[in-house]
């Protein structure tokens, strides 16, 4: 009888626009329990929370994945990306960019941090060179692509994305993606906690 009335709820729910987000959630009661009832909060997570230095991470060009978008060949500079298709590359999942794994969000909570995302880089070649560059949960967000205009000498290029609220035992990725007939040297990526502006 219960099941049929907490599902009756759920339909006028559904019928009337509500949603399960904006209600608390009930766990099913067992013959002689009790419900308890658990409204969602901005810290609810499984996982402890990351500290600042735990968050501080820099991986070389050595570091970086190829993917089907762009390649990836080691030169003495550092990593040289090379756009291999000219179709938008998504800033999701593992991100269409050359990438690098963030492991940490597996095992700790990353929710509410202002992450500083930089890129040390420069063009290839004899002219300047755009490319874009993401951050990606992997799971509950992503940054959409910073883009940046690289010259010939390295510089770090840096954006800052905060991460949403909620669980994710996924590793998050950081993605770098040259655009179409520009090459990149990538030197260095890194990451850090900042304080929101």
């Amino acid at each position: 009888m219960l099941r049929k009335i907490l599902l009756g709820t759920a339909l006028v729910l559904t019928a009337c626009g509500g949603s399960e987000e904006e209600t608390p959630s009930m766990d099913v009661a067992m013959p002689g329990e009790e419900p308890t009832t658990t409204a969602p909060t901005e810290a609810s997570t499984s996982q402890p929370t990351a500290s600042e230095a735990e968050i501080a991470t820099t991986w070389e060009g050595a570091d970086l994945v190829a993917s089907d978008f762009v390649g990836v060949e080691m030169t003495e500079e550092g990593a040289l990306l090379t756009r291999l298709d000219e179709a938008d590359a998504p800033s999701t999942g593992l991100t269409g960019g050359a990438h690098v794994p963030y492991a940490l969000s597996e095992t700790k909570n990353l929710s509410g941090f202002t992450l500083r995302v930089s890129v040390e880089a420069k063009a290839a070649g004899g002219a300047p060179g755009s490319f874009g560059a993401a951050y990606s949960t992997n799971k509950k967000g992503n940054s959409g692509w910073y883009f940046y205009e690289a010259g010939q000498d390295f510089e770090t290029f840096s954006f800052d994305f905060t991460i949403p609220y909620g669980d994710s035992e996924n590793t998050s990725y950081i993605g770098v993606a040259p655009d179409a007939g520009s090459e990149l040297i990538v030197k260095q990526i890194s990451v850090e906690a900042v304080q929101p502006e």
